[in-house]
């Protein structure tokens, strides 16, 4: 005897997708919030020069994210402020010297907790809708070429930002790109590959099409795990190189 879904399955199943969308439309707007909540810190220490802020972002095994501050920039690219307690020796950025000390000291210093709440913001934007969107976007530059993984909030367009609906899905433009997230993974015999609105969602998707494999060949279940999962997230139309961005 074969068990099926039962009648009322579809019309249960689109009210869980309404919800859903809902929710993914209220954490886009959460993370727009922490975004902009991020750059007026910034505008209102530096000014309107201010353009471009430069962060590390790291995750660990356990997907606990951390956000390191390197560097605020103009439109031109100059230094305006760098973090000289970084891991990178953010003093050989070209222009630091203009902003900085005989000792590669930045001449503006940031309290302690102005930058505790600057990257706060910001790793709570990302956790809020589950990686980088809108003005918050992975980038690279050859100045942090040790950098993992290498974001830039774009201060402009974090003040800048319409607020989504409860009930409609963000829509993607020009300058809120829709972003998405890959995750990979190798077995002897297969490379899997899942996508997802977030890294967690195409975590969750492949760990669920392995097990579903796993079930119907006999496989362990459990050697595909959450914490070995390689995820890249960008927006659509991004190149990857060794799941490094390319620009």
């Amino acid at each position: 005897m074969f068990l099926t879904l039962p009648a009322a399955y579809r019309d249960q199943l689109d009210a869980v997708q309404k919800i859903r969308g809902q929710h993914e439309a209220l954490s886009l707007d959460l993370a727009r919030a922490e975004f902009a909540i991020t750059a007026a810190i910034v505008r209102s220490l530096f000014g309107t020069l201010a353009a471009r802020l430069l962060v590390d972002f790291r995750e660990d095994v356990h997907g606990n994210h951390t956000i390191e501050a390197l560097g605020l920039l103009d439109d031109s690219a100059n230094p305006l402020w760098f973090n000289s307690e970084s891991r990178y020796d953010c003093w050989d950025y070209p222009g630091a010297d203009a902003v900085s000390d005989d000792r590669g000291r930045p001449l503006v210093t940031l309290d302690g907790p102005v930058v505790d709440k600057i990257t706060g913001h910001l790793e709570d934007g990302y956790e809020a809708y589950g990686g980088v969107s809108g003005p918050l976007d992975a980038t690279s530059d050859k100045y942090f070429p040790d950098a993992e993984n290498l974001l830039v909030l774009d201060i402009a367009a974090a003040l800048d930002q319409p607020a989504t609906t409860a009930t409609d899905p963000p829509a993607a433009d020009s300058a809120h790109p829709v972003t998405v997230s890959v995750a990979r993974t190798d077995t002897p015999t297969f490379q899997l590959t899942a996508i997802g609105r977030t890294p967690e969602q195409a975590r969750e998707a492949l760990i669920a099409a392995w097990r579903k494999h796993a079930a119907a060949t006999g496989e362990d279940p459990d050697y595909v795990s959450w914490d070995y999962l390689r995820v890249i997230t960008g927006p659509i139309g991004a190149a990857f190189r060794d799941d490094d961005p390319m620009t």
